[in-house]
C-alpha cells in the first residue's frame, strides 16, 4: 500500500527502432513529477526499465546500458530510490551505481534463457528491498511429469552448450 511502481519505456522507436535504450527527455520530466508526487504521499518507488542503467557486462560493451544513464541516476538519487529492475541483458546479476553506495540496479533472468532462473524481490516495511534468485528444477519436473527428453532430463548437462549456441 507504500508502494508504486515506475514503469519507463526505454526503447527508442524515432528516427527507427533502436537495440540501444533511452528515456525521452519528456519521459525524464514525466518520471522527476511522479517521483516528487510519490515522496509527498509518503510513497516507496521501485522504477523499472527494459534496458540496463549501468555497463553490467565485459562481454556486452555496447548497446545494454540506457545512452542517457546518467541523467537517469541522477533523478533516482536525487529521490533516494535504492534499486532499479531491468532486464535486456538478462543475466541475474546486480551491482551499484558507484562503490558501496548510490543506486542499486538488479538484471533480471529470463525463464527462457538457461539456467532458466527468477527472482525474488521482497518489499520490507521500511522501504528496503531483498532480492535472491532461484533456478527452476528443470529436471526435476521432466521427471514428475513422465517427460522422455534427454535434454529435460538432463537439463543441468544441456543448458550451457545450449546457451552457448543460441
Amino acid at each position: 500500500e507504500r508502494n508504486r511502481l515506475l514503469m519507463l519505456d526505454t526503447c527508442q522507436y524515432e528516427p527507427k527502432n533502436m537495440v540501444e535504450g533511452q528515456l525521452k527527455v519528456e519521459t525524464l520530466r514525466w518520471a522527476d513529477e511522479q517521483l516528487k508526487k510519490a515522496k509527498e504521499d509518503g510513497m516507496n518507488v521501485l522504477p523499472i526499465g527494459h534496458h540496463n542503467l549501468l555497463a553490467q557486462s565485459r562481454m556486452y560493451t555496447t548497446q545494454c546500458a540506457m545512452n542517457n544513464n546518467g541523467d537517469v541516476i541522477e533523478l533516482f538519487q536525487k529521490y533516494e530510490l535504492p534499486l532499479y529492475l531491468s532486464g535486456h541483458l538478462h543475466v541475474q546479476h546486480t551491482m551499484r551505481s558507484e562503490d558501496n553506495r548510490g543506486v542499486w540496479e538488479a538484471v533480471t533472468s529470463s525463464l527462457a534463457t538457461p539456467a532458466c532462473q527468477y527472482g525474488v524481490l521482497t518489499c520490507r516495511d521500511d522501504g528496503s528491498y531483498q532480492y535472491g534468485t532461484w533456478s527452476v528444477d528443470v529436471e526435476s519436473w521432466a521427471r514428475e511429469h513422465g517427460r522422455k527428453e534427454r535434454d529435460l532430463l538432463e537439463f543441468r548437462k544441456f543448458q550451457e552448450p545450449f546457451l552457448r549456441r543460441v
